[in-house]
């Protein structure tokens, strides 16, 4: 491994010999630059679910996603936290009833004010994703299910009790279509 030259903006950067690759490290404007593109290339582009991750991690949320339970109850289907967790609703058939859940929240978050994340509905669909397959072995999503386990793995390392376990076991589910 070639260790990084250290170079002034001011001087002329040193050309790399045969056979190297130039890995200057530049101080100036430039860092923030190389640190993002460094970031894009180790990690790849941010997700919009990265995002709601990232909002998972604040202090409050467990309130929080007990609040946006709430509301998915309140405007999409009463009883949706039991039918989340447990994937039955009463007499009625529990798919078509995730399925509902998911395509409200899919919409809600395309409805989404310019700039403003539609975190909300994000973490609905993921919820709504996640009971399917964890109760049904079903896969009520079109995003392919490599993206679908990446996603709720992540949202499962920072999601309260008892939504971890519901989403661990989404990822474990053999689901067919």
């Amino acid at each position: 491994m070639i260790p990084p030259r250290e170079t002034n903006l001011g001087a002329a950067p040193e050309q790399p010999r045969d056979g190297e690759t130039s890995f200057a490290v530049v101080r100036g404007q430039e860092t923030a630059l190389a640190a993002r593109l460094l970031h894009l290339g180790i990690r790849g582009p941010v997700r919009p679910v990265d995002r709601l991750v990232e909002r998972l991690r604040a202090t409050d949320r467990h309130r929080w996603v007990e609040g946006v339970v709430a509301e998915i109850e309140r405007a999409i289907h009463p009883g949706a936290r039991d039918l989340l967790l447990t994937g039955r609703h009463g007499d009625e058939e529990p798919l078509p009833l995730l399925r509902r859940i998911k395509d409200r929240c899919k919409k809600q978050a395309a409805r989404a004010e310019p700039g403003k994340e539609p975190l909300e509905p994000m973490l609905g669909y993921f919820l709504a994703v996640g009971a399917a397959l964890a109760h049904h072995n079903t896969l009520i999503s079109s995003v392919a299910r490599c993206e679908i386990d990446a996603a709720l793995l992540d949202l499962a390392c920072e999601l309260p009790d008892p939504w971890v376990d519901l989403l661990c076991r989404a990822t474990l589910a053999e689901a067919g279509a």
